[in-house]
């Protein structure tokens, strides 16, 4: 069975005019890069769970679209060693501010990232493409 999942790519232009994409850490041993995601949430359309997600777990406020920009598949590894299938639609999240506090703070690294470096950084080849064809609105 596939699990359903959003996440939010917060981006924002540099100082030099170029777009940068906001990649979190997993709170897993291997710490990999990833955007902030989660499951559907009862009562939330499927964006705004993933703005939800955004703000838990990098304290962060945007503009979201209502639409992703496409899905990409994933295993989570649960502790017992059994594995899920996750189909995870991306949505892009114009960045506003950061919080001072949010409830995940201080449990992942939190980085800036050109689109390109992104796509090299991530694991999963679905998430690298979209991240390396990532255009801002």
């Amino acid at each position: 069975m596939t699990i359903k999942q959003v996440a939010a790519l917060p981006y924002r232009m540099g100082f030099d005019g170029r777009p940068e994409v906001m990649l979190i850490t997993s709170r897993s041993d291997d710490r990999h890069w990833l955007p902030p995601k989660g499951h559907l949430i009862d009562g939330l359309e499927p964006h705004n769970a993933a703005a939800q997600e955004a703000h838990e777990e990098a304290g962060v406020i945007g503009e979201i679209s209502e639409r992703p920009i496409g899905a990409y598949r994933a295993q989570k590894i649960r502790t017992n060693g059994q594995s899920d299938d996750l189909e995870i639609a991306l949505y892009p999240m114009r960045f506003v501010r950061r919080e001072a506090d949010w409830p995940e703070k201080g449990q992942r690294a939190i980085l800036w990232f050109d689109p390109q470096d992104a796509a090299r950084a991530v694991r999963e080849a679905g998430l690298s493409r979209l991240l390396s064809e990532f255009r801002p609105f």
